[in-house]
């Protein structure tokens, strides 16, 4: 599969540098272009936040070079698992947002569960020891919201309920606002 950046119109917008996956701003316009489609078709779309779990420990235990390599794996896996219509990007550190466009909320769980469980089978090498990481992500439908800000914060709530949760998963936002 080819890089997300690799798609029409993106040819002059320089990637993230260490991923090559969409920039912060670019995903959060992506995420706001497939909102609009959504109200606009009535089909069903997701964005989701993934978070690495206690990745501040792979920096303070193994170094910056080797938390670039797990966050570096992440994008691949996302890259070369998710469809070519899906947009990935990473959103801050070791934040990504994922958007599917035309993809239910279930399931979009479903592939993102699997996706965490093998991302966690994933063994990285820091020094002389062996580690796995594991990621958390919250998912949202974006036509349950009033924006894609809306959406992307719900999401965001749901990845902080899987971190309260026990991390290691996937938890769908509820809809509520609130």
């Amino acid at each position: 599969m080819s890089s997300c950046c690799a798609q029409p119109g993106y040819a002059a917008i320089a990637p993230d540098s260490l991923t090559g996956l969409l920039k912060h701003a670019l995903a959060k316009t992506e995420l706001n272009r497939e909102y609009a489609r959504c109200n606009r078709n009535g089909h069903d779309s997701v964005v989701a936040m993934l978070d690495l779990d206690h990745f501040k420990q792979v920096n303070d235990s193994y170094g910056h070079g080797t938390g670039d390599m797990v966050i570096k794996a992440l994008a691949n896996l996302l890259r070369h698992r998710l469809r070519n219509t899906d947009i990935i990007g990473r959103y801050g550190g070791e934040e990504f947002v994922v958007l599917l466009p035309e993809c239910s909320l279930d399931k979009a769980v479903e592939v993102l569960e699997a996706l965490s469980q093998d991302f966690s089978r994933l063994v990285f090498n820091g020094g002389s020891e062996e580690f796995s990481v594991s990621l958390s992500a919250g998912v949202a439908a974006l036509n349950v919201y009033e924006s894609g800000e809306q959406a992307i914060e719900a999401a965001d709530r749901a990845l902080y309920q899987r971190k309260r949760a026990g991390r290691n998963g996937v938890t769908a936002a509820s809809g509520d606002l609130s």
